[in-house]
């Protein structure tokens, strides 16, 4: 009996093996062809042993599992699955970042000196810049298409829309709706949320989640998809805002809030991200609706700073305990967000 055959594995060439080792916990991956013609190959020190087990064979009809092989060149993974699943990912991220670097070195001008640690492209030609931008986005988006042909149906104005939020991201922090902070995870986060908004009806959730999670840059994935879709037309008050907070289980979670002697409390530091954050898309969602001159731009992140004043000071007055902090942000006055 062949060494395939005793573990009731298939003789097909296009497959591969998945198996798991024991002592180390570590997974790996052979093709069938080279496991019944080489066997296994196995390294040992003194007094070292291994014990192989949860031996099973794949077909591999998309070349996944090719790509994984070749890829681990005969090394272990602690998560096959998740390795084949950055294999896989792997062009569309190298995609996004480089979309991710024209947009902040391009397009992001009042903060992509601190973001950047190299700016040499800033002073390029705008047409130049605008072909790099199209090229990359077209880069991006036949790459995406391919993963999930639903999302090959971009919307025709896709560029102009990301060029337009583009630039109301940038006024946020040119108006200081934002302030720049240590790791830009506001940013990165709000970043991404422009360049998926328009396409987050059309990828699923679980994949718009694996790539923000697989991203170099580690925008706040669950965060930024309960926010974006719930941020449109909304009061300007703390009370509007919160209470879109306060009914996602997401949020909720990553806010830390929870009951201690009676008493309910949140995490501070969570608290100003989700703030910062939130106000960010409001300012974005409604620049394109308001007066697009400078006044008006200024205006509306001159009312948004003071909603945001209001309530850091309520944040401050209410030491993080969730029922003063709600008792201080009734007394803010509502205003309706044009």
């Amino acid at each position: 009996m062949s060494k395939s055959e005793s573990l009731g594995l298939l003789n097909s060439d296009a497959s591969f093996i998945l198996f798991r080792e024991h002592i180390s916990g570590l997974e790996y991956i052979r093709s069938s062809a080279d496991f019944r013609k080489n066997g296994l190959r196995i390294d040992l020190g003194a007094y070292q042993y291994q014990v192989f087990i949860d031996f099973k064979e794949v077909a591999d009809p998309s070349g996944d599992f090719s790509l994984l092989n070749s890829s681990l060149q005969g090394n272990g993974s602690p998560d096959l699955q998740e390795k084949l699943l950055e294999t896989k990912l792997s062009p569309l991220l190298k995609a996004l970042d480089e979309l991710v670097s024209i947009c902040i070195s391009g397009y992001l001008p009042t903060i992509s000196s601190s973001v950047t640690q190299n700016n040499e492209r800033s002073g390029e030609d705008p047409l130049d810049l605008e072909d790099r931008f199209s090229q990359s986005l077209s880069s991006f988006a036949s790459i995406l298409a391919r993963l999930h042909p639903e999302a090959s149906d971009f919307p025709t104005d896709y560029q102009e829309l990301i060029s337009s939020k583009l630039t109301a991201l940038n006024n946020c922090y040119e108006f200081k709706v934002i302030k720049n902070n240590e790791g830009n995870h506001v940013l990165y986060t709000l970043l991404f949320w422009v360049i998926f908004s328009e396409l987050i009806e059309l990828i699923p959730r679980s994949l718009l989640l694996d790539i923000f999670r697989l991203s170099s840059t580690q925008p706040y994935t669950k965060i930024i998809t309960s926010l974006s879709s719930r941020l449109t037309n909304i009061a300007l008050s703390p009370s509007d805002i919160t209470s879109i907070w306060f009914s996602n289980q997401d949020i909720l979670a990553f806010l830390e809030i929870h009951d201690h002697e009676g008493i309910t409390w949140f995490n501070q530091e969570s608290f100003e991200f989700l703030l910062d954050l939130t106000l960010g898309i409001l300012y974005i969602n409604s620049q394109a609706n308001s007066d697009p001159s400078t006044h008006g731009k200024q205006g509306l992140a001159l009312e948004i700073r003071e909603l945001k004043n209001f309530m850091v000071l309520s944040l401050k007055l209410s030491a993080c305990n969730l029922d003063l902090f709600n008792t201080e942000i009734s007394k803010y006055p509502s205003s309706a967000l044009e």
